[in-house]
C-alpha cells in the first residue's frame, strides 16, 4: 500500500473538520458579543450552509481521494468510499430537485456507506490507538439513527453531543494516522 497517499487523506481529514468546528465555535461565540464582525464570520443561517457545503464538498473528494488510492493499490475496500460519496451526491442531488423520498433512500443508502468507510478506515489502519478510535467512532455513528428514531425531538440535545464526540474522535484518530505515517515516511 502507498503510504503517502493515505497520509493525505488523513492530513485533509484532520484540516477540513478541525476548521469547520473551530469556524463553528468561533463564529457561535464571538456573533453574541458586541465586537462588530466582518459578515463571514456571522453565525447566521446562510453563512452556516456555506460553510456545511464547503466542508461537505472537502470531505467527499477526501472520501473519494481514498477510495480510490484503495483502489489503485489493489485493495476493493475502496469501493465503499466510492460508492458512498456517489450515493451522497445522488441524495443531494435529489433534494435539490425536491425528491425527498428517493432522496431520504439514497441519503439513508450514503449513511450506512459511510459506517463502511469507517469500517474500512479500521481495516487500513496503522496504529492501535486510530484502530480503537476509529472503532468507537464507528460504534457511534451506528447508535444515532436508533436512538433519533426512537428519542424523536427529546434527545436531539443527546444526538448532537454523539455527533460532537464522533467527529473529534474521528479527527484524533486521523491526526495519530497522519503523524504516525509521516513519521514512517
Amino acid at each position: 500500500m502507498n503510504v503517502k497517499s493515505l497520509f493525505w487523506f488523513y492530513f485533509g481529514f484532520v484540516f477540513a473538520s478541525f476548521a469547520s468546528s473551530l469556524w463553528l465555535l468561533l463564529s457561535s461565540v464571538l456573533t453574541i458579543t458586541p465586537i462588530p464582525l466582518p459578515y463571514w464570520l456571522l453565525y447566521t443561517p446562510g453563512n452556516i450552509v456555506t460553510a456545511g457545503i464547503i466542508v461537505a464538498s472537502l470531505m467527499l473528494a477526501l472520501y473519494a481521494y481514498l477510495g480510490v488510492a484503495l483502489v489503485l493499490n489493489k485493495m476493493n475496500r475502496g469501493f465503499i468510499p466510492i460508492t458512498m460519496v456517489i450515493a451522497f451526491t445522488i441524495g443531494i442531488t435529489l433534494l435539490l430537485v425536491r425528491q425527498a423520498i428517493p432522496a431520504l433512500v439514497i441519503l439513508v443508502i450514503a449513511y450506512v456507506m459511510l459506517i463502511g468507510t469507517y469500517a474500512v478506515l479500521i481495516s487500513v489502519a496503522v496504529s492501535r490507538a486510530s484502530k480503537a478510535l476509529w472503532a468507537t467512532a464507528t460504534i457511534i455513528l451506528t447508535l444515532i439513527p436508533p436512538i433519533l428514531i426512537g428519542g424523536g425531538l427529546a434527545v436531539i440535545n443527546y444526538v448532537k453531543y454523539m455527533a460532537l464526540v464522533e467527529q473529534a474522535t474521528a479527527i484524533m484518530a486521523s491526526a495519530i494516522e497522519a503523524w504516525r505515517l509521516g513519521v514512517e515516511q
